[in-house]
């Protein structure tokens, strides 16, 4: 568990990278996904969780790297923290000195409208959409502009979205995924 399963973590990715080390830049890596270690979902990433993965992400690049090929400057995602967009817009994680790599950033804010359903302990929201919700969105993203884009940086949005198996509004829903996708 954590930094103990970095050997592991770098042997994968060597024995990954050398077999897909001739295929060409079409092929992009992601080092890890949703990754936490001591928090659990809903809890702050402490800082054992950020040194962890700013540890793993240094070792993912240059595991990749040391492999040549095409493995040289190929695009490379690094997760965020649990790939959430706050907890990732922390001066607490830090992204490897390379020039080929993004930030891989989820989308599901608040969770209480995107990903819970009914009688979910904590909390449930059946419509979306006030001015406050909607300009949440773009401050969201601006403040990941702040954090990356503006630093030369890339950031893919990875997955965002909205459960809809339960009575959310459908209209609500249709707004939601369109005011993230512009934002």
């Amino acid at each position: 568990k954590g930094l103990a399963a970095k050997d592991q973590f770098t042997t994968m990715w060597n024995e990954i990278s050398n077999y897909f080390k001739d295929y060409d830049e079409h092929l992009v890596f992601e080092g890890m996904n949703e990754v936490r270690w001591n928090s659990t979902a809903g809890q702050a990433y402490t800082a054992e969780d950020y040194n962890i993965l700013n540890t793993f992400n240094s070792a993912f690049v240059d595991t990749v790297r040391a492999t040549g090929g095409n493995n040289a400057d190929r695009l490379l995602l690094l997760p965020g923290a649990d790939t959430d967009m706050t907890s990732t817009c922390s001066s607490s994680y830090v992204v490897p000195d390379d020039d080929m790599v993004a930030v891989s950033i989820h989308y599901y804010i608040p969770q209480q409208w995107c990903i819970a359903t009914k009688g979910t302990s904590w909390g449930y929201a059946d419509t979306w959409g006030t001015d406050a919700e909607i300009q949440k969105v773009y401050n969201d993203f601006n403040n990941m502009k702040s954090y990356f884009v503006d630093k030369g940086i890339p950031v893919i949005i990875g997955e965002y979205g909205v459960l809809t198996s339960d009575s959310k509004d459908k209209e609500d829903i249709a707004l939601y995924l369109k005011t993230v996708a512009s934002a």
